[in-house]
């Protein structure tokens, strides 16, 4: 028993308004901070007596104390029980704090119960080594694992702390056994006045039944509770002392009040329709993004998606007429969660396959898509729309019923009425790119009876408003009065320009130029022929298409040449979706006057390629090929050429030249059967040399059945830089070639000798007939071979073209330098073994096209080399398709 004297400092003494001591009227008010302890096991009157005063002051208590019992209980009495009884010093007392949590979820995990169980040492130090806790409510205790302990230690019994999940775990964590018991043995110092606050976290299991109350007590503190040292739990007190009824101090404690256990509310996914539709799409379209979005948003814990269906309610014919419907989808992880913090991107993630509208304007997702407790969904439509919707059809989607048409894996789904996006999306016919067709410059004033490789002068240029398109098709109508039949070998070269303003007047006809088409395909509809190819053209990058033919010896002198496109509209073929609105005649300015040699005339052609590389510094360099100067009619003396050099290398690196000659006597009297030898005729070395052009003085006669073969050979200097370009070409023959007798020189357009040589000091890797190369970093393979000094190239087409060699290994493909790869010259001219039919190839990607050269006319007027022809197997050559032979 504690028997606390509170005298004037009120609230000093340990158990100041207790409310068991006060119930138990222990508490005296005349005695100044003095407990006396009188213990329950005491078979007569022992006391002890705890005090903050002084020695000196404690003996004066313990004097008066003395005193007052000898008093109230007689000498004998007090004699007896100061000398019979054992003595604790210190005193452990528990209390239930707070209140439990009212109410937790079946099935949970580490859960805190709420509350504490407060346990205090009183009269000195002590350690907390042994508590059990005992569930004794309703529920099953095995429905509760993990049970484990946290606490604090306080020195305001418990009032300053709280749980916290960093506190410190008092033991293990354990289970309850069948009588409803936890046990926790651990280690918790206590000072003197200090109070052990025990938190309980715990797991609930799904067992656990709806409605079931959860309450937590130590239900005899006596032995549930153990502490070190020298002190007693919970002591009995007599009330009202000192033989008044034995009291407990500690009934069973429980934390105030009680949990309930619940199945939670299941979560409700609540689905809308944020944003607006877009308010037109095109007819036909692809990949289009509706707009808007359709937001999903669980109000609990989380759920995964498993099916979305989306309905078309518009007048377009959903099933026919929109293809390619999918959705993709965000998570918007950011609160409020209304998808507004998204935007649809074509790199989102995609929710189920494509799919397709049903009869009832219905498209079904099948996915699985998790959505946490803190994210929505935000799912965007994308679909392709076909031709066959009508101009200003509906397109209005919506999800009809949410609550049926979504399933997701937890909870339920609202509303269960119709979600649409706002707006209506209206189809349209897309306004078509439209083909701009002109003509710029101007025709030449006059052409030569015979002549060959005309060019009309001037160009036609095409360019879209928008977009791009393709040109399939030119049609090209004469309208002068020369007998179109005069007029042969009609071809259609072009160039492409693409700097502003994209007039074509920055371009300039090259017989280097990219051929368009060679063939009249459609043949002649009275003055009309059509060439049939493919040029794509934009708004930043216009088609220059420029008219070449020859003019046969029966053409009557005088007569006049105008080329025109008569109507666009039709005459000029675009890919689908594109159109030539004009049907107004584009005529080239201008008129060509046919006229008949009188006297001599001489024309220049070339033949052969450059050489594909010379060295840094070297000298005496043959650069390649042959330019030709044949005779029509009677003899001329060539006296003076000059050359144009329009490569990257800088003239003062090119300081000197020499032209060399043969004489060719054999019909076709085209230097085919010439070639370049240093034992060959020196014509002349070069003045101006260092410029940009060098001009050539000597004499060499010409006749009709003896043409002169001109070969140029160059020194290059060191200064000149690894991959400067060297090409050289007569800029107008017309004037640049000067001839005796009043001869007449044609024609007055660009003779070039086919490709350009490349200037390097690195000497070329050492490649064997029919090595493999390919270019660092490149995936294209090469094979090589040579004919004398010419060094050819051929793209092997594909894997599959590559195995159908059983001599090719891809471990002997040789990976070089570009430069080397380009010292090539690339061959596109085949025949397969066994066949003397010779194909030009035109590869793209894994698959090409070839033209048969149907006559060996149509191959040397090409200015093809018969050297480049590789031999192939007929797997290669049936590995590309047929296109129209060149004749």
């Amino acid at each position: 028993m504690v028997l606390s004297f509170c005298g004037p400092a009120k609230g000093n003494g340990y158990l100041w308004g207790d409310p068991v001591f006060q119930e138990a009227g222990l508490c005296f008010p005349f005695v100044p901070r003095v407990i006396l302890w009188y213990n329950k096991n005491m078979r007569g009157a022992t006391f002890s007596l705890a005090t903050s005063f002084s020695k000196r002051r404690l003996l004066g208590a313990v004097l008066l104390f003395v005193v007052l019992a000898a008093i109230s209980l007689g000498a004998a009495t007090l004699r007896n029980a100061l000398t019979t009884h054992p003595v604790f010093p210190i005193q452990i007392y528990l209390a239930g704090l707070g209140s439990q949590t009212p109410l937790l979820d079946i099935p949970s995990q580490h859960q805190y119960v709420g509350g504490a169980f407060g346990i205090s040492a009183e009269g000195g130090a002590s350690t907390l080594t042994r508590v059990i806790i005992t569930e004794i409510g309703s529920m099953n205790p095995q429905d509760l694992a993990n049970v484990h302990i946290h606490y604090d230690v306080s020195s305001s019994y418990c009032s300053d702390k709280s749980f916290s999940e960093s506190d410190p775990t008092f033991g293990y964590p354990t289970t309850f056994d069948g009588s409803g018991k936890a046990l926790f043995t651990g280690s918790i110092p206590l000072a003197a006045s200090q109070a052990a606050c025990l938190y309980a976290v715990l797991d609930v299991k799904s067992t656990a039944l709806n409605g079931q109350t959860l309450d937590l007590a130590i239900v005899n503190a006596e032995t549930e509770i153990v502490a070190s040292g020298n002190s007693e739990v919970c002591p009995d007190v007599h009330n009202p002392p000192p033989d008044g009824q034995l009291m407990d101090t500690c009934p069973q404690r429980t934390i105030p009040g009680l949990t309930t256990l619940r199945l939670p509310p299941p979560s409700v996914t609540t689905v809308a329709g944020i944003g607006t539709q877009a308010p037109f799409l095109n007819i036909p379209s692809s990949a289009q993004y509706v707009g808007g979005t359709f937001r999903m948003l669980p109000d609990t814990g989380g759920t995964t998606v498993n099916r979305i269906i989306i309905t078309e309610k518009g007048t377009v014919r959903a099933d026919t007429n929109l293809f390619g419907v999918r959705l993709h989808y965000d998570l918007d992880t950011t609160a409020p969660y209304d998808c507004s913090s998204e935007t649809f991107s074509a790199s989102d993630s995609t929710y189920g396959v494509t799919t397709s509208f049903n009869s009832l304007s219905k498209a079904t997702f099948d996915g699985s898509l998790a959505i946490g407790a803190q994210q929505a969904a935000c799912f965007y439509l994308v679909l392709d729309v076909q031709g066959g919707a009508g101009h200003n059809d509906t397109l209005e989607v919506e999800i009809s019923n949410p609550a049926s048409e979504v399933v997701a894996a937890a909870g339920s789904v609202s509303p269960s009425v119709a979600v649409p996006i706002n707006g209506t999306t209206v189809l349209t016919q897309a306004t078509p790119v439209s083909v701009t067709v002109s003509a710029v410059g101007t025709q030449a004033s006059s052409l030569n009876i015979p002549s060959t490789a005309n060019y009309s002068g001037g160009a036609f240029r095409m360019i879209t408003d928008s977009g791009s398109a393709t040109v399939t098709k030119v049609s090209v109508s004469e309208a002068g009065s020369i007998d179109e039949a005069n007029l042969t070998s009609l071809k259609l070269y072009y160039d492409l320009d693409t700097s502003a303003p994209y007039d074509c007047l920055s371009e300039t006809y090259n017989s280097q130029d990219a051929l368009y088409s060679d063939t009249a395909t459609a043949g002649r509809a009275g003055n009309i022929v059509s060439f049939t190819g493919s040029v794509n053209v934009s708004t930043t990058q216009a088609a220059c298409f420029y008219f070449i033919f020859d003019i046969e010896s029966a053409a009557q002198d005088g007569s006049t040449i105008e080329v025109e496109i008569a109507n666009p509209s039709i005459d000029v073929s675009v890919s689908s979706g594109a159109r030539v609105p004009s049907a107004v005649a584009v005529p080239i300015n201008g008129t060509t006057i046919a006229r008949r040699l009188e006297g001599i005339a001489l024309f220049v052609s070339s033949r052969g390629i450059q050489t594909s590389l010379i060295r840094i510094p070297s000298s005496a360099q043959y650069i390649g090929g042959a330019f030709v100067v044949s005779a029509g009619s009677g003899n001329a003396e060539v006296t003076k050429l000059v050359f144009a050099e329009v490569g990257t290398v800088a003239g003062g690196n090119i300081p000197r030249s020499s032209l060399y000659y043969d004489l060719d006597r054999t019909a076709p009297y085209d230097c085919a059967s010439e070639s370049f030898s240093v034992s060959d005729s020196i014509y002349a070395q070069g003045s101006g040399t260092g410029t940009e052009s060098a001009s050539y003085t000597g004499t060499v006669t010409v006749t009709p059945t003896q043409s002169v073969c001109f070969y140029m050979l160059v020194d290059v200097s060191e200064g000149a830089r690894d991959g400067d370009t060297l090409d050289i070409f007569l800029s107008n023959p017309a004037q640049d070639v000067t001839a005796s007798s009043g001869a007449s020189v044609s024609p007055s357009t660009t003779v070039d000798v086919q490709g350009t040589t490349v200037l390097s000091p690195s000497a070329l890797p050492v490649i064997p007939e029919g090595g493999l190369i390919r270019a660092t970093g490149d995936i294209d393979v090469w094979i090589v071979k040579y004919v004398g000094s010419k060094r050819f190239k051929r793209l092997i087409l594909s894997p599959h073209v590559f195995a159908s060699y059983g001599h090719l290994r891809w471990d002997d493909v040789r990976e070089v330098s570009r430069s080397t790869v380009d010292s090539y010259i690339t061959s596109d001219l085949v025949r397969a073994d066994g066949d003397t039919r010779v194909f030009r190839l035109f590869p793209s990607g894994d698959t090409g096209e070839r033209r048969w050269v149907k006559t060996a006319d149509a191959f040397n007027r090409l200015g093809f080399d018969w050297d480049a022809i590789y031999t192939i197997n007929s797997v290669d050559r049936d590995a590309y398709i047929d296109g129209l032979s060149i004749e």
